[in-house]
């Protein structure tokens, strides 16, 4: 991986000033902001295979560059480090694709871990360039090390500071991993970017470790995480603690928050959680996970309704298949394992509101076949209808389930 220092040329009669970053001044007096960055940010460059990428105009070419040069190889930056790259003075649309397709394909390679200076970066430049940066970490896995900007208009005296801009892009980072998480449910980017500045909050742990929890345990279907609830209301207590944080990029708390807006609906300890957690299957397009939250969950609740062991897996069984099977002229027959378990689910099954999700769940087998056997069987829906359907049950189960307090699990 190579490392590169990116910088614009101006056409300005630069004053020699000293330069100062986080209390470090440089040793001399330079007109040029890229020769103090390489001394004061970008240390440890390999001569082997470093580059020092200098962007310039013609005008820039015949005013500064033989003096950036010079001043360059002066401070022990061999020539063959230094690499020019001529840009138009572009106008128009058409001339920023141009400049953005040129920026793409000389400055940057696969994997380069790239340092980058808009101090002379004129008009739109930085935006463009902050964009081929972003596209260049997608297509050629490009790092953005830091971003500087030397403050011309805070100088003091014959001192000039340097301005750390790296959060600027690191908070367009953040807010794409908040939505990944949101939108599709993977926390995995937003894991990598919390875990890099995380904090252990002692008994409640870290937020990087908890928000990957709650995708995990949703995304693998754990249903009794799901309703217990613990792991929602610890990730959203981490989420409060961390926003507190004085120390906290003020850019942050509202791309967090989001997260908790996500996961409100979880309650503590409440069996009806399968009811956002099937929402949130429906919303990033899990149709199976869908329907096996829906028959679980729903068998749950008649269980904890009942006062029966929700945690019994024989009984959930056999009251599961007794609540799929279509009676019509036939009858339900309980295997001779199953018979003792025949005066609890008959019980339940007298419940209205058994009967009511019993009409769902009948369908259901369709369903799961269908999808289990990727569509190869008679009477394949097309993927809309069965959409529909899908949001159809949740709908009706809904409808059902939540027109009262959220049920509390029973231990």
């Amino acid at each position: 991986m190579a490392r590169k220092f990116i910088s614009f040329l101006g056409i300005t009669n630069y004053i020699e000033m000293y330069y100062e970053y986080h209390q470090e001044r440089t040793a001399e007096k330079t007109k040029f902001v890229q020769v103090a960055l390489l001394e004061l940010v970008c240390k440890n460059f390999d001569i082997r295979k470093d580059k020092v990428v200098i962007l310039l105009t013609q005008a820039a070419r015949n005013t500064n560059w033989e003096g950036l040069r010079n001043a360059l190889m002066e401070k022990g930056i061999p020539e063959g480090m230094i690499l020019p790259i001529d840009v138009e003075e572009e106008r128009g649309e058409a001339g920023v694709w141009r400049l953005f397709e040129k920026l793409y394909k000389e400055a940057l390679d696969d994997g380069d871990s790239v340092i980058f200076d808009i101090t002379n970066a004129f008009r739109f430049l930085p935006v463009v360039m902050y964009s081929v940066l972003r596209y260049a970490q997608y297509l050629k896995n490009v790092k953005v090390e830091g971003i500087y900007y030397g403050n011309y208009d805070q100088r003091v005296e014959d001192v000039e500071p340097i301005i750390n801009l790296t959060e600027t892009y690191e908070i367009i980072e953040w807010a794409t991993a908040a939505n990944i998480f949101t939108s599709y449910g993977i926390a995995d980017d937003l894991y990598k970017r919390i875990k890099k500045q995380d904090k252990d909050f002692s008994e409640t742990g870290k937020l990087s470790d908890s928000i990957l929890t709650v995708s995990r345990n949703i995304n693998y279907s754990r249903g009794l995480r799901i309703m217990e609830g613990e792991i929602f209301q610890n990730c959203i207590e981490k989420i409060n603690q961390y926003i507190k944080d004085e120390g906290i990029n003020p850019a942050l708390p509202p791309i967090l928050e989001t997260v908790t807006d996500k996961i409100k609906d979880f309650k503590d300890n409440s069996v009806l959680n399968f009811i956002p957690a099937v929402q949130w299957y429906i919303e990033h397009d899990m149709p199976a996970e869908a329907l096996s939250m829906m028959k679980e969950g729903i068998v749950s609740y008649l269980l904890v309704e009942h006062g029966g062991n929700h945690k019994d897996s024989q009984l959930r069984l056999v009251l599961g298949k007794r609540l799929a099977f279509y009676e019509g002229k036939k009858k339900f027959n309980y295997q001779p394992s199953e018979t003792k378990y025949e005066p609890v689910v008959e019980e339940i099954m007298q419940q209205e509101r058994a009967q009511e999700l019993k009409t769902v769940l009948e369908k259901f087998n369709q369903f799961r076949n269908d999808i289990d056997h990727c569509g190869f069987g008679q009477g394949a829906r097309n993927p809309e209808n069965l959409k529909k359907e899908i949001k159809a049950a949740y709908s009706k189960i809904r409808s059902v389930l939540c027109d009262g307090d959220m049920v509390v699990v029973q231990e």
